[in-house]
This record gives structure tokens, C-alpha cells and sequence, in this order.
């Protein structure tokens, strides 16, 4: 293939003025090539009219594509610049024109081996310009279903990511949220225990204060009874009901102490399950603040 091509412009421009030639180019004229190899002169002008290089090409040009336009396939045309007194042409330029394309039926072929040859060639060449056309209507109609493929899919990767990405946020805020609310959830159980612990000190300490009392300021301040019932519950709370039985058995305390003092050990664990029966109820509501510490007993 050539790596350039001269347009028929060019090539009578240069075949007007070529040096190399005896004399000046006299006439331009465009011969048809039949099949059979002959020539048959379709046109022939003179070049001393002064029409231009542009013009002779377009004059050429337009004979040939008249000639050929109800002849089937491609034809062949020869371009000739004629020369001083030469009965041939001096330079020649082939141009190739399209008939039809299409194959319409049969032509006026003689029944010759010629014309059977020329009938052949007309076929292939149909045949050929069929194969052609269908192969590019192919590869138009996929570069149309690759183009929107690619559009698709383009369109589907963005759309995933963006899916991805608010997946990540989504699961990122879930993350967030549950642990705000472990958070919460520690700091209320923690809240809990410490009112529950402040409670218990404080009834522990009301439950010792007249003994204290009695014993720091050296006289009765309160009866002697409730000191020595807040001794015998302080007693009680470190000690089971089981294991003051065993003590009672080893010392061979009577039994006119024995039986109040079991059933006022009875009596408070009883009431030590009871309180702690609901200070566990307490703490699964999550009920119980350090608000509300500061009214137990009227202590301030």
C-alpha cells in the first residue's frame, strides 16, 4: 500500500507542466476498461481553453461517474495527458468509480467465455461488497452493544460503591450507636451500685450510731435497748442463723436465751433476704439514682 496518494488535481497540475515531456500537454481524456482489457475513450477536452487543474479533474471525474453509474461493481477508468502530435497518451492515471453495488440481476454479458468470465467477476465482486457490507453493519452493531455495555457496567460500578460506602457509614454509625449504649448502660449499673452501696453504709451506720454514741460521749445518750439491739443486728448480719446455732451448742447456753436469740436471728435474716430480694429487683429496672441518696433515713 501506498503510504500517500495523488488526487487527480495534483496529478494533472504536475502533467500539465512536466519537464520531461517534448512539448506541452495538448489534451486530457478518460477511457473506460472493459473487462475484456480494451478501451473504450469516453471524453476527451482540450487543455488550450486555460481551464484549470481543478477543473480538467472534476470534468474527468464527472465523465467517468456518468459512465459508470448503471454498470454493475467497480469499474476502471484511465486518466491520459496527451502531447504534441502523439496519437497516445504520454501519461495515464487509473481512477476507480463505483457502479452499483448491488446485485440486481443479470447484465448484458455476451455468451461468450468472456462474458462468462465478466458475469463471474460481476458476481464475486457483488458477493464480495455483500460480505463487506454485512461485516460492517456487524462491527457497528457491536461497537453499539460494547459501548453500552461499557456504559453499564460503568454505571454498576459507580452505583456498588456508593452501595459500599454507605454500607461502611451504615455500619459504622450501628458501631457507634452500640457502644454509646454499653457505655450508658455501665455508667447507669455503676450509679446503681454506688447508691446501693452509700444506702447500705448509711443503714449500717444508723444501725450502729446508738451504741457509738453511748460509748463516745460515756453516758446513755440513746436507751440502752436500741444499742444493744443495733450491737446484736451489726452480730447477725456477719453471722447465719446455722452457724449461731453451732455457737449456741458449744457455749450450752440456756434455753430461756437460746429462743429469742434464734428467733431474733431468724427474724433478721429473714428481713436481710427480703431487702436484698429488692435490691436486686432494683438494680435489673436500672431504678435507684445518686439523686436520690440523700433522703434515705433524713440524714443530710
Amino acid at each position: 500500500m501506498a503510504k500517500y496518494r495523488i488526487s487527480l488535481e495534483r496529478w494533472i497540475q504536475e502533467a500539465l507542466t512536466d519537464p520531461d515531456k517534448e512539448g506541452t500537454c495538448v489534451a486530457i481524456s478518460v477511457a473506460h476498461i472493459k473487462a475484456s482489457g480494451s478501451r473504450e475513450e469516453i471524453h476527451t477536452t482540450k487543455t488550450a481553453g486555460g481551464a484549470t487543474s481543478k477543473q480538467l479533474a472534476d470534468l474527468m471525474r464527472h465523465k467517468a461517474e456518468t459512465f459508470a453509474q448503471d454498470l454493475p461493481g467497480v469499474q476502471t477508468f484511465r486518466i491520459g495527458a496527451y502531447y504534441g502530435e502523439e496519437e497516445e497518451p504520454g501519461a495515464t492515471y487509473p481512477l476507480l468509480i463505483n457502479g452499483i453495488t448491488e446485485h440486481e440481476g443479470l447484465a448484458t454479458e455476451g455468451p461468450t467465455k468472456d462474458g462468462m468470465v465478466a458475469q463471474m467477476m460481476r458476481h464475486n465482486e457483488a458477493l464480495v461488497q455483500q460480505n463487506y457490507q454485512q461485516t460492517g453493519r456487524l462491527f457497528e452493531r457491536m461497537d453499539r452493544i460494547v459501548g453500552s455495555m461499557a456504559s453499564h457496567f460503568e454505571a454498576l460500578a459507580s452505583s456498588n460503591q456508593k452501595l459500599r460506602e454507605e454500607s461502611i457509614e451504615a455500619w459504622d454509625f450501628a458501631k457507634k450507636l452500640v457502644l454509646m449504649q454499653q457505655t450508658d448502660e455501665h455508667e447507669r449499673e455503676m450509679k446503681t451500685l454506688e447508691y446501693a452501696r452509700n444506702t447500705e453504709e448509711r443503714k449500717k451506720l444508723m444501725t450502729m450510731l446508738p451504741a457509738l454514741a453511748n460509748t463516745v460521749v460515756g453516758k446513755e445518750v440513746f436507751p440502752q435497748n436500741s444499742a444493744d439491739s443495733a450491737i446484736l443486728d451489726t452480730i447477725l448480719e456477719h453471722v447465719k442463723p446455722e452457724q449461731l446455732q453451732m455457737a449456741i451448742q458449744m457455749l450450752g447456753l440456756p434455753n430461756e436465751v437460746v429462743a429469742p436469740l434464734m428467733t431474733r436471728a431468724l427474724a433478721y435474716e429473714e428481713k436481710r433476704q427480703k431487702e436484698e430480694a429488692e435490691a436486686l429487683a432494683a438494680r435489673q429496672l436500672g431504678v435507684g439514682t445518686v439523686d436520690g441518696a440523700g433522703d434515705d433515713n433524713g440524714i443530710h
